[in-house]
């Protein structure tokens, strides 16, 4: 994770917090998040404790399920969606507020063999490979 994601979340989070109007005096913040971040969620969800005092809720599911519990009432604070059509879908069912989203992207990384030609495409060197090897940090 880099260290512009360790600051700028947390920051972010701190500031839906802020502007967040609970129901109560509750000083935690409720986050649903796409399963494929649950990692990297509960690492920032440790540093906004630390900094903020405030604790983090994580629910993670699937986007699509996600959204439909807040389509059905759930309440969020912030909602991570590996998916942005499921945000817009919330924002046109006025679930969500617009004007509000931040967007955070990653990229995907070919390691190859030196013997392999460098100008070759992550599409073309997945295209002419019989093998496949994911890693998972």
């Amino acid at each position: 994770m880099t260290r512009f994601v360790r600051r700028i979340v947390p920051m972010t989070l701190a500031g839906l917090l802020v502007s967040c109007s609970p129901d109560n005096n509750d000083k935690s913040l409720t986050v649903f998040a796409a399963a494929s971040l649950t990692d990297a969620l509960n690492t920032i969800a440790d540093s906004f404790r630390v900094e903020t005092g405030s604790s983090v809720r994580i629910n993670v599911a699937a986007s699509s399920v996600l959204a439909r519990q807040m389509e059905s009432g759930a309440r969020a604070d912030v909602f991570v969606t590996a998916d942005p059509s499921w945000g817009e879908y919330l924002i046109d069912e006025g679930v969500l507020v617009s004007g509000r989203e931040l967007t955070i992207t990653s990229h995907l990384v070919l390691v190859r063999q030196a013997r392999f030609n460098s100008s070759v495409s992550v599409r073309e060197a997945l295209e002419s490979s019989h093998r496949l090897a994911i890693g998972d940090p």
